[in-house]
């Protein structure tokens, strides 16, 4: 194949996700993303390889996993408010992308809970189909409440149906924007950071796998069970 052939991908004609599927029964396709049926689907450019986020995911394994503290700083140096506020919310929630970009304002409101003001973050839940929707709380009083007052004007300006991450025809952002714009703000992957918020959420809370498991919205509890390796602490509190 010629070097500068250009690889296409079906995707949605309505929000451009690639997250579709075809029903023969109905002979038409459906988006998992917008919820849109169609009866055929547009094509877009594939990521190139050297520029496609599973590639950079392998280079961001191989360094050395930075503090809570290092990704707040990191936070703070994100010039473009709409870019730190999905680098913020990607890693308080450890959301999918497609769920964070499907994010609106009325899916964050401010609870009292067990007499602790919280944040609440409404997500959906994608790839299990027993839990649709997850509720992930951020209180006030706690380590990341900081993280909080990054992104609190963002939010604001915002009417209670609007996306937060707004693509083209008033649908989601694409996650290869998504991608494209943390790459170039944070140079982070999207996985990356889900990934950062479940270690951080085993190494700084003790989460076990059950909590993992819940928090990530997994259908499973193996994957929770990769996070129980990280630290040592628990084995000091055996000792």
């Amino acid at each position: 194949m010629n070097s500068e052939t250009t690889l296409l991908k079906n995707c949605c004609p309505h929000c451009n996700s690639a997250q579709i599927r075809q029903r023969k029964a109905k002979q038409d396709w459906v988006c998992y993303n917008c919820q849109a049926t169609f009866p055929q689907p547009n094509q877009r450019p594939m990521l190139r390889e050297s520029s496609h986020p599973w590639q950079h995911q392998k280079e961001l394994q191989k360094q050395k996993l930075p503090t809570r503290e290092m990704i707040y700083e990191t936070a703070q140096t994100i010039q473009d408010e709409r870019a730190r506020v999905l680098y913020v919310l990607a890693y308080l929630t450890g959301g999918r992308i497609t769920e964070i970009l499907s994010l609106r304002k009325k899916d964050m409101t401010i609870q009292k809970v067990n007499n602790r003001m919280t944040l609440a973050i409404e997500l959906r839940n994608l790839k299990n189909k027993r839990r649709m929707q997850k509720t992930l709380p951020i209180p006030f009083d706690g380590d990341d409440a900081k993280f909080l007052n990054l992104i609190r004007d963002y939010i604001n300006e915002f009417n209670q149906d609007d996306l937060l991450f707004e693509g083209q025809n008033r649908m989601p952002m694409t996650k290869i924007r998504a991608y494209q714009i943390l790459k170039k703000n944070a140079d982070v992957n999207p996985h990356w950071m889900r990934h950062l918020r479940l270690s951080h959420l085993r190494l700084y809370y003790r989460f076990d796998a059950f909590e993992l498991q819940k928090f990530a919205g997994w259908s499973d509890i193996k994957p929770a069970q990769h996070y129980m390796e990280i630290g040592w602490q628990d084995l000091l509190e055996k000792l």
